[in-house]
Formats: structure tokens, C-alpha cells, sequence
């Protein structure tokens, strides 16, 4: 009865103890459960255990004892052997809380998750383990499980606090800290800009579209600022519809000019809201500081600084209207019985010799009312109000057309590269009829580029079209692989004719980027697909594509998409037999 007595205040003493440290550091919180369970237990070794069925000596991946304890480090260890035991069986009838242990005289399990189980163990010169250590034990799990909650609810907050919840920018106080932190990186003879933004009339799109349009567009335009090309950029909200976007600059203006312009003509370009295409215009105040001003009071002058040039600029620009909107359906309509949507060609090109082996059909649209709407957006409201078939239908007429002007002038078989969604490859697709109908004997090849807008699965249906269009010579390749949902498993799923390697990965600067780009063109090599890399923009990026192996490449340094007549006239010139590198 002492002893018992004894063990139980032992326990008592334990279990204080580690309450007045509640809650426990979120980065220790497994630590701490396994030193205070050996401890509280009096055991003589405590061992986490990846499965809570496996109780041979295997699957071990932490051990303490209190030679580790008192060298104070806890860490990985090798598998102890328990010493001689019967098997670990069923929970006691007393219950031991439930399914949570389940003991021998000398070894007890205790289940901390579903993948998890600290396996305490005693020499035979200690007591055997009962009830009182099971119910201790409990209470110090019970005490990790509130310190994980409490370190969750901890990061929430601190999310919160530092993150604007509509736009995702950071909030005004975290913006200022960070501000100081890109001064404070800035190297000598260094200047940084700060750039405040304000949408005009904004309050036009409450009034008239509501606040939850009026919140997307908010959302949409923090998107867009967090897409902006400026390394090193912060970004934040002033309030309403109000950003600050700071970042470093050389001695120059000019790349504070060139932010302006890449920020302002991201942020006009029409949004799909709701049913509407939306478009916004936005007045833009710049100010330049010193690397040396980075005091809380130098950084909220700087600020009132860019705030007092953006109101200027609100005041004598005549091009800052209200925003303007139109239904999707009927303009997207209009659009296409209008034939106001025009097709480029970018070049694709055989890395190793520089020659022209096609072109990709690419959309533009210019609205009167809404100016530039970017292919994505259009495509993306035609797939809504389910056009994008006649959309399709569209581009391969008028690319079909001019394909069969310029293939006189080229001593080799080009290639016409066409866009399809996923979506779109179905039986009952007509646009895919037409497509088999006119490319039978036209003088190029055609290849369908797939990319999705959501994620779905390749399906023996998908497969039963793509061996028809096969069988009618026509390609299938992967568009934006890397990027969205053009991922791996889709490698397998058909005979591809290309895979196209997103932008993003070709032009990756840190080696994350530039590993993963090496293991996609070596995959692809071992299963003899070629690949052509998009966004090449300067010769090493094309240096390296070589040195990879990568067997086609396009982009602005190899050459911009041109119109119609631009294209004819480079075929009537010779153009199309000579190398562009």
C-alpha cells in the first residue's frame, strides 16, 4: 500500500509539473510528451513507434532513456530490444482508458495518433505498470492534444494578423515590418519605391454589382499584384480599395516606370465576376527613398509620399474612368458572330539546327469597351457559357486558312499546334469533326495541345477519341506540364506526341526549379517523348535546353507570336527556311 501510495503521488507530482508548462512549445510538444512520460512513469526507456501493432522491436524511430535525458538530448536512436515478456495483449477489464493502452507487467503501448504509439518499457528490478500509469499517461496526452490546439490556434491568429483575409496581401502593420526588413536588405547604393495603387470609382461596383462582386474584383486585383513580375516586391492593403506594393530599384527610374506599367496593365485587363466581364482602371503614386530610410516614421513619409502622387494622378489622368462591365454570355456571343477575335502564331523551333517546325495558334481579343482581354479569361468565359467548342472552331478556321497560304514557302512540313481543353475531348464534339474533316489533306500536321482548367481523369472514353483522331492523323500532346493539373499521371495515359514544359519551370533561377526541370527532361527522354520548353527568353536559357537534350523550344527570344499578315509576309520573304538562332 505504500508503495502504491507512493507511485501515485510520484504521478500527482509529474502531472503538476507538466501542467504549469502548459501549453507546451508548439516546435517540442513530441519531446516533451516522451521526456514527461518516461519521467511521470518512472520507466526505464520510452520509444516512439511509427504502427501501434507492431510490438517485435521493429518500426522504432525515437528512444529515450534517462542516460539521453540527463546528457540532455533526445533524439534518434536505435531499436531497443525489450527484454523477455508475454505478447502484448487486449485492454484489461478495468478498461485502462479504453483502446488507449495496452500493457504487459513490463511494457506499456500507449497510442498517441492513428500512426503513432510510445512503448514504455521497465526492468524486471521495477514494479510492473498498472492502472495509476495508464491514467497518468492519458493526462500527459491529453495535455499534448491541447498544447497541438493551442499551437494551431496560435498560427491561425498569427495569420490573421498578418494577412489581409479577402486579397491574401499582407495586412498594413506586417506590410511596414516588411517593408523595413527590404530596406534593411538593401545593399549599399541601393534605392527602393514604394508604389500606392487606388482602383478608380470603385465604389461604382458596390453600388451597382454588390459587395460580394466588389469583394472578387478586390480579390482578383490582389491576385494580379501578387503575380507581378518585381522580385523581392511587398505587397499589401492600405484599406478599402486602397495596395502599397514597395521593392528595390537601381540608380534609374526606369524600373520604377516599368512596375507601374506591368502593375496597371495587369490590373485593367477584364476579370470574369460572377456573369459579368468586369474591368477596372487604377491611378498610381510613386515614391523613391534611400537604402538609409527605413525607420518606422521614414516609411510611413514614404508612404504619404507615393499616397499624394497616386491622388495627382487621379486628378489629371482623363483615362481613370469608372469600371465598366458587360453580360459574359452576350458578349462572348457577339464576340464570335462578330469574328472580332484574332489569331497569332508563335514559332516553335528545333533547338539544334534553329529551323521552324511550326506554329501555335494563339487568341487575341480587343473589346471597345473593355480594351485587351487576356486568352485565359476569354477562354475561360466561353467554357462557362458553353462556347468554347465554337470558340475552338473559330481559331482552327482562321489558322487552317492561313497554314494553307504559307506552306508553299517552306521547304519542310510544318506543324499547326491548336489549344483544347480537356473538357473538350469527347465524342459528340463537332468542332473535333471538323478538325478530322479539314486537316485530311491539308499540307500541314496538326497537333492538339490538352490542358485543363480542373482536374479529371483520362478515361477509356478519352482514349477511344484519341485513337480516332489518331487514326486520322492527328496528334495529341501536354500543354503547361509542370504547372496546374498537367502533372505525372497523365504521362502514361496516351502515346503523346510532345509534352510541353511549362514556363514557369524553364525559367526558374534557383535550384529547385532547375532540378526539377532536369528530372522532367531526362523522364521524358527515357520514354522517348519529345519535349518542347515554352518562354525561352535569352540565349542561356536556350544553352541550357540544349545541353538537356530538349528537342524544341519557343518563346520571345526565339520569336513573338505575329498576325496573320506578318506571318505571310516572313513565309513570301524566305523567312520559314532560315534558322532564327
Amino acid at each position: 500500500v505504500w508503495r502504491r501510495h507512493r507511485r501515485l503521488r510520484e504521478g500527482i507530482e509529474a502531472l503538476v509539473e507538466a501542467a504549469g508548462t502548459m501549453p507546451w512549445p508548439a516546435g517540442t510538444i513530441d519531446d516533451d510528451l516522451l521526456e514527461l512520460a518516461l519521467s511521470a512513469t518512472r520507466s526505464d526507456s520510452a520509444t516512439w513507434w511509427e504502427d501501434v501493432d507492431d510490438a517485435e522491436g521493429t518500426g522504432v524511430s525515437t528512444a529515450v532513456s534517462p542516460e539521453t535525458l540527463d546528457a540532455g538530448h533526445v533524439g534518434p536512436a536505435a531499436p531497443q530490444q525489450p527484454g523477455p515478456t508475454r505478447p502484448l495483449g487486449p485492454p484489461t477489464a478495468a478498461g485502462w482508458r479504453g483502446a488507449l493502452a495496452r500493457a504487459t507487467d513490463r511494457r506499456l503501448l500507449v497510442r498517441v495518433d492513428a500512426r503513432r504509439s510510445i512503448l514504455l518499457q521497465r526492468s524486471w528490478r521495477r514494479p510492473p505498470y498498472n492502472r495509476g500509469d495508464a491514467d497518468v499517461l492519458a493526462a500527459l496526452l491529453a495535455m499534448a492534444q491541447a498544447s497541438r490546439v493551442a499551437a494551431r490556434r496560435e498560427t491561425l491568429l498569427r495569420r490573421q494578423m498578418s494577412t489581409d483575409a479577402l486579397t491574401g496581401l499582407s495586412s498594413h502593420p506586417r506590410f511596414r515590418e516588411e517593408v523595413r526588413e527590404l530596406v534593411a536588405d538593401c545593399v549599399a547604393g541601393q534605392r527602393w519605391a514604394m508604389l500606392d495603387l487606388d482602383l478608380d470609382h470603385f465604389k461604382t461596383l458596390n453600388t451597382r454589382l454588390g459587395h460580394l462582386d466588389a469583394d472578387a474584383v478586390l480579390r482578383k486585383v490582389g491576385q494580379r499584384i501578387l503575380a507581378a513580375p518585381l522580385p523581392a516586391a511587398r505587397s499589401g492593403r492600405f484599406g478599402g480599395d486602397e495596395f502599397l506594393v514597395a521593392f528595390p530599384v537601381g540608380a534609374g527610374g526606369g524600373a520604377v516606370d516599368a512596375a507601374v506599367a506591368a502593375l496597371t496593365g495587369s490590373i485593367r485587363r477584364p476579370m470574369r465576376i460572377g456573369e459579368q466581364l468586369v474591368q477596372v482602371n487604377v491611378s498610381v503614386g510613386s515614391a523613391i527613398a534611400d537604402a538609409g530610410v527605413g525607420r518606422p516614421e521614414d516609411i510611413d513619409a514614404i508612404i504619404h509620399q507615393a499616397e499624394v502622387a497616386m491622388r495627382a494622378a487621379k486628378r489629371s489622368s482623363e483615362s481613370h474612368g469608372p469600371p465598366r462591365w458587360v453580360d459574359e454570355r452576350r458578349r462572348v456571343r457577339e464576340l464570335l458572330d462578330e469574328r472580332e477575335i484574332r489569331v497569332h502564331y508563335q514559332p516553335v523551333v528545333e533547338v539544334c539546327s534553329g529551323l521552324i517546325v511550326g506554329f501555335e495558334a494563339l487568341l487575341r481579343v480587343t473589346d471597345p469597351q473593355l480594351g485587351v482581354i487576356s486568352p485565359e479569361t476569354l477562354v475561360d468565359s466561353a467554357a462557362r457559357v458553353r462556347m468554347l467548342d465554337e470558340l475552338t472552331l473559330l481559331i482552327s478556321e482562321q489558322a487552317l486558312g492561313l497554314m494553307r497560304e504559307i506552306a508553299p514557302h517552306c521547304s519542310r512540313r510544318l506543324r499547326l499546334n491548336l489549344n483544347l481543353e480537356f473538357e473538350q475531348l469527347r465524342r459528340d464534339n463537332v468542332t473535333l469533326s471538323w478538325l478530322v474533316e479539314e486537316f485530311t489533306d491539308a499540307p500541314v500536321d496538326l497537333l492538339l495541345e490538352l490542358s485543363e482548367r480542373h482536374s479529371l481523369d483520362w478515361t477509356e472514353a478519352h482514349a477511344d477519341v484519341a485513337r480516332g483522331l489518331q487514326r486520322n492523323g492527328i496528334a495529341l500532346g501536354i500543354d503547361d506540364f509542370g504547372a496546374g493539373y498537367a502533372t505525372y499521371r497523365f504521362l502514361d495515359a496516351w502515346r503523346w506526341a510532345v509534352v510541353k514544359i511549362d514556363r514557369a519551370l524553364v525559367g526558374s533561377h534557383d535550384r529547385h526549379g532547375q532540378l526539377l526541370i532536369r528530372h522532367i527532361a531526362t523522364l521524358l527522354h527515357e520514354l522517348d517523348v519529345p519535349a518542347v520548353a515554352e518562354g525561352v527568353e535569352d540565349a542561356d536559357q536556350l544553352a541550357m535546353l540544349a545541353d538537356l537534350g530538349i528537342r524544341y523550344a519557343q518563346g520571345y527570344h526565339l520569336g513573338r507570336p505575329m498576325s496573320a499578315t506578318d506571318l505571310l509576309d516572313t513565309a513570301l520573304d524566305g523567312g520559314l527556311d532560315r534558322p532564327v538562332t
